[in-house]
């Protein structure tokens, strides 16, 4: 049982200390008054920077009219918060500073 419960916890741990290439919110952005506007613009921003770690052609965010710009970015995206000189994967992170409107329904 002391194994079990041991293995558990280590486990746990594990998971627990695995980095993730979340997006950040700066504290005093103005997200839409809506939360659950605001939680789909966020988990939406966060979906893609993790597709965008994968190949182009498999990521869902791309539209079939703007393919080409797209892949541009998304390869200039591709490895961007990894620093050479820390010798850290993870040293540079996604932080949202700013949401403006643009129309009725897109930001």
């Amino acid at each position: 049982m002391k194994f079990i419960l041991a293995w558990t916890l280590l486990l746990a741990t594990f998971f627990a200390n695995a980095q993730t290439n979340s997006l950040r919110l700066n504290p005093n952005i103005v997200l839409p008054k809506d939360s659950i506007e605001s939680k789909a613009l966020t988990t939406s921003l966060n979906d893609f920077l993790l597709s965008a770690q994968k190949p182009n052609e498999e990521n869902k965010f791309v539209f079939e009219n703007e393919k080409i710009e797209t892949f541009i970015q998304l390869d200039e995206i591709n490895g961007v918060e990894k620093s050479g000189k820390f010798k850290d994967d993870y040293f540079y992170k996604p932080y949202l500073t700013n949401v403006v409107l643009l129309k009725d329904n897109n930001y």
